[in-house]
C-alpha cells in the first residue's frame, strides 16, 4: 500500500489554511496512514497467542513513537513516562527507571512519573524509595487512589495498621471499585479481629 500526503495550498482537502507542519504521531491531528487487517484465528485457543503478539507489536510502536518525541524534546515528561512503561512491559526495569527519573527531572510536578518510580521500587521491595515516590504522587495528586493504596500496603508491611487502614479507606473513598485496596483492608480487619 502506498500513502501520499498532500499538504499543498491548492489541495481543497487540506484541513488547515495555510497548511501546517504535520509530525509523526499517534493522534488524529498528526500524520496518519494505516492499513488494517482483520485476523480471526481458526481455533479459539489461538486467540491469546494473537493478542499477545498484537500487544507486543503495539508496545514496540508506542516505544518507537515516544523515543521519536524525545529526540525532538528530551524534556517531555509524558513521553519519558510512556516509554518507561513500555520498558517495564518488556522487563527492562533499569531503563524504565531512567526514563521515569528523567521525567521527574524535566517536570518535578508530574505525578504519573512519581507513581511509576514508586511502583517499580515497590516491586523491587525497596520500600523506603517506594514510599517517598508514592508520597510525592499523593502530594501532587491527592485523588490518586492507587498511590494511597500502595502507601497502605507499605504501612501494613511495617505493622503500622492504623495508618494502613486510613490509607486503604482514603483510596476506597476516592474509588469504591478499587478491589486491591478493598481486599487489603478486609485482610487487615480480619487479622485485627483474630
Amino acid at each position: 500500500m502506498r500513502f501520499t500526503y498532500d499538504n499543498a495550498t491548492n489541495n481543497t482537502r487540506t484541513p488547515t489554511t495555510p497548511p501546517t507542519r504535520i509530525r509523526y504521531g499517534l493522534e488524529t491531528t498528526e500524520e496518519m496512514g494505516e492499513l488494517w487487517f482483520q485476523v480471526v484465528p481458526r481455533k479459539a485457543s489461538e486467540r491469546n497467542t494473537l493478542a499477545q503478539d498484537f500487544y507486543h507489536h503495539l508496545a514496540l510502536i508506542t516505544l518507537g513513537y515516544n523515543e521519536h518525541v524525545l529526540i525532538e524534546n528530551p524534556k517531555d515528561a509524558e513521553a519519558h513516562t510512556r516509554a518507561g512503561r513500555v520498558q517495564v512491559y518488556f522487563g527492562q526495569v533499569n531503563q524504565a527507571l531512567e526514563h521515569f527519573k528523567a521525567a521527574i527531572q524535566a517536570d518535578p510536578n508530574y505525578d504519573r512519573a512519581w507513581y511509576e518510580v514508586g511502583f517499580i521500587n515497590f516491586r523491587l521491595n525497596r520500600m523506603k524509595e517506594a514510599q517517598e515516590a508514592f508520597e510525592n504522587t499523593v502530594r501532587l495528586n491527592p485523588d490518586d487512589y492507587s498511590a494511597l493504596g500502595s502507601l497502605g500496603a507499605i504501612a501494613m508491611q511495617r505493622g503500622e495498621f492504623q495508618l494502613a487502614e486510613a490509607r486503604f479507606r482514603a483510596a476506597l473513598k476516592i474509588n469504591p471499585a478499587d478491589s486491591i485496596a478493598r481486599d487489603n483492608l478486609e485482610r487487615l480487619l480480619k487479622g485485627r479481629a483474630r
